[in-house]
């Protein structure tokens, strides 16, 4: 699976076919989020696997009695050791970067198991003192996320929305006055190629109407020539 497609398909799994996963899969799942970018780069995720029927159960009801987390065959238990982020940049390191850091290692390996074949999801409700006692967490270090992986027995939500980046995008400045305008976005999406460009052609195909009553077939005609053109140097 290309990393766009993984990206654009991922969605959070919460029904799990009752199937092991294969541990080399695992292996390269860990590896992903091991290779994530960390500030300063201090690498302070740590990960825990739990495999126990019965402890993925307690963490089930520890994440607020979310129990369909028990039925996934792993869970990974995401952590960050604090000892060190805070030697170097104080509370804020403890606050924000070892947040990011963390999140960053779970998206990579979100997106490993998705390529993988496999379905994962985010959780982050739970009840932190409960999952330290539960898997013996120094006081050095907190979970972040509780991720179970699995084979997936789910669907995407089909009603789920992406806004479009010209509802979350500015330039030089966060203010509406400075939003991505509709064209604007147009021309910036051109850089993510075909699905993209195919997009955009079916959004003007829509205007198609309006365009020939006021400058004819010929001009409509012309214009899907210059934009299909304009994608061709991208």
């Amino acid at each position: 699976m290309e990393l766009s497609q993984a990206i654009n398909t991922l969605f959070s799994v919460r029904k799990f076919l009752d199937v092991p996963v294969e541990w080399d899969k695992i292996g390269k799942i860990l590896d992903a989020g091991r290779h994530a970018p960390s500030s300063g780069n201090v690498q302070n995720w740590r990960f825990v696997i739990v495999r126990n029927p019965e402890l993925r159960e307690q963490l089930a009801v520890a994440a607020l009695k979310q129990h369909w987390i028990a039925n996934a065959p792993i869970i990974i238990v995401i952590c960050a050791e604090l000892d060190k982020i805070t030697h170097y940049y104080g509370e804020r390191g403890e606050k924000v970067y070892s947040i990011q850091n963390t999140s960053l290692a779970v998206q990579n390996m979100m997106l490993t198991a998705h390529a993988l074949g496999l379905g994962s999801s985010f959780v982050s409700a739970f009840d932190e003192n409960e999952v330290i006692r539960l898997l013996g967490i120094p006081g050095n270090a907190r979970p972040y996320v509780i991720m179970p992986i699995g084979y997936s027995d789910d669907q995407p939500n089909p009603n789920l929305i992406h806004y479009e980046l010209e509802n979350m995008t500015y330039f030089e400045g966060y203010s509406t006055s400075k939003r991505v305008s509709s064209m604007d976005n147009t021309s910036w999406s051109w850089r993510y190629g075909d699905k993209a460009r195919d997009a955009i052609v079916r959004a003007a195909g829509k205007a198609q109407s309006k365009i020939e009553k006021s400058a004819g077939e010929k001009s409509f005609q012309d214009f899907i020539a210059k934009i299909r053109k304009a994608f061709s140097r991208k």
